[in-house]
């Protein structure tokens, strides 16, 4: 019998904050230097670590996933920080909708016109924070058991039949509508909803496959290598800057998420070495913060500027950078810190303790019950403890 225990990777944890502050300096940085660098490339990151850590966790475990307490945790993983912003968004915009908060949990309603808004990207228009993501995020929650449960039964071809679907039917709607609605209205509606981004969460159950399945080849020393990691991403983002815009919108969300599926297994593997350093642990930390640094930025963004503090850290940075990339410095020397600082104390505070009620999410199996009849807490934590540590900040 397999263990129940999952080895806790510390590198999922740097992968989230590298993706958080590149999202943040894309949202709070928004200039040139930014699109080139393809910045908006770290929701696709963290869409494609989604897939392939939750497919760990699955294919490590022998027993069934529990539906029910499998939902209770995502809820407690992403919701009590989500109302405690939603509630203080109300007070200040005063237009959030029902459909707004609705769209939290992963409808992804429309507003006036299916293609000229930002699907499940309420508050825009008031204030600069995107949540779309969540709902997107929450709908491969509720599905993931699903897809898990026909990926034990069929193998991988039912997975990789599941993301060629979900392409081909992007690429006919897509086509079908160009004419009427035009491109950028239909790409809008592909890369800010559950349709257009479904595929890559797909993509990083394929990978967690392949890593699972093929662990000796992450054996040589050539792909452990920091060299070779380092070799991948100059490649990688050579690719993004020249080539990634040449393919049609239903094609680089999925050719991206290969991308970064590829950049989460040579990270792993190259960097599995140095777990025990004290750059590794401060990473790890920062990692456990990343949900947070993404709601909170655009907020402290705005205080910020409310405040006239961006003003004068802005016209220094004028001073001594030239003022194309000012808001990049900007970034660097005001919104991260102010924004790393904040998240902090809102992980200790509001997620944390939420995230230490949760429960093991995994049916026991006969032989567990034959061991431990009475389902002893103690052993129930430890369970807890070990498995969903890989978890805890996903």
């Amino acid at each position: 019998m397999k263990s129940l225990n999952v080895k806790y990777i510390p590198e999922l944890d740097h992968i989230r904050f590298f993706a958080a502050i590149i999202i943040m300096i894309f949202h709070v940085a928004n200039g040139s230097l930014v699109h080139l660098l393809h910045f908006d490339i770290g929701v696709s990151l963290f869409f494609t670590l989604s897939g392939f850590l939750f497919f760990l966790i699955a294919a490590n475990n022998d027993n069934e996933i529990a539906y029910w307490k499998f939902i209770y945790n995502r809820f407690l993983r992403i919701y009590p920080l989500v109302i405690f912003l939603f509630f203080i968004a109300i007070t200040i915009m005063g237009s959030v909708t029902t459909i707004d908060f609705i769209n939290l949990f992963g409808l992804n309603l429309p507003g006036k016109e299916r293609t000229d808004w930002f699907v499940g990207d309420w508050g825009y228009q008031s204030l600069s924070f995107n949540w779309w993501t969540i709902g997107v995020e929450f709908v491969f929650y509720l599905t993931f058991p699903f897809l898990f449960k026909f990926y034990k039964k069929q193998g991988i071809s039912y997975l990789i039949s599941v993301a060629l679907l979900i392409v081909l039917f992007k690429h006919g709607f897509y086509y079908a509508l160009l004419e009427e609605h035009g491109w950028k209205k239909l790409s809008i509606c592909l890369n800010y909803s559950v349709f257009g981004n479904f595929d890559i969460f797909i993509v990083g159950m394929i990978a967690g496959h392949f890593v699972h399945q093929k662990q000796d080849f992450f054996s040589f020393n050539f792909v452990k290598s920091k060299l070779f990691f380092m070799t991948y991403l100059v490649l990688m983002w050579f690719f993004l800057i020249n080539y990634i815009d040449k393919f049609d919108a239903p094609l680089s969300p999925v050719i991206t998420s290969i991308l970064c599926a590829l950049l989460v297994i040579f990270y792993i593997t190259s960097f599995s070495n140095t777990r025990d350093t004290y750059f590794s642990r401060a990473l790890s930390l920062l990692g456990s913060m990343s949900f947070s640094i993404y709601l909170l930025h655009s907020f402290i963004k705005d205080a910020l500027v409310g405040l006239g503090i961006s003003g004068q850290v802005e016209n220094f940075c004028i001073n001594y950078f030239s003022a194309e990339n000012t808001m990049f410095f900007l970034a660097l020397l005001l919104y991260i810190p102010a924004t790393l600082v904040i998240s902090y104390f809102t992980f200790k505070i509001i997620e944390q303790p939420f995230l230490n009620m949760r429960v093991s999410y995994f049916k026991k199996s006969q032989i567990d019950l034959d061991v431990n009849p009475q389902g002893d807490l103690s052993v129930e934590r430890a369970e807890v403890v070990s498995t969903e540590r890989l978890l805890e900040n996903n």
